[in-house]
């Protein structure tokens, strides 16, 4: 009989492995997000969000959890997961910002001088800002 620590050991080792071919093969197959936007997908998505035994098993496995092992999780692969998911969405990240940064701009040169009334300013200088941005966000969906 295989051990735990020699069945963990093989996990380990073979995903280790396996990456780069995981990788590959995602890369190949095309029509993902189609599938993932689908209707059936969504529908697929919601049962399962309220199935009682999903449900439950999320429980279970949560209350198998402690603090430190969220913590060790963390100090083991958030920093290092974290830096890697900025750097690869740095681009898109930029591309989707720049609408709302020229819209501030925008904005910013429409703005009426200062007043000494605050009120005043919160309507004239700070609801355009909050109307503004709002609307761009429903335009772009």
């Amino acid at each position: 009989m295989v051990s735990g620590e020699e069945f963990k050991n093989d996990y380990v080792t073979g995903a280790s492995n396996a990456s780069t071919k995981l990788v590959d093969r995602y890369i190949r197959k095309t029509g993902k997000l189609d599938a993932a936007k689908s209707d059936a997908a969504q529908k697929n998505f919601e049962a399962a969000m309220k199935d009682p035994a999903v449900l439950k098993r999320r429980q279970t496995r949560l209350a198998k959890l402690s603090e430190e092992d969220l913590n060790r999780a963390m100090l083991e692969k958030g920093g290092s997961a974290y830096a890697a998911g900025v750097q690869t969405a740095g681009d898109k990240w930029a591309t989707n910002v720049t609408p709302y940064l020229q819209k501030q701009e925008e904005i910013k040169r429409s703005l009426p001088a200062r007043s000494r009334d605050p009120v005043q300013n919160v309507t004239q200088r700070v609801v355009p800002f909050a109307k503004g941005l709002n609307d761009l966000k429903k335009q772009r969906g």
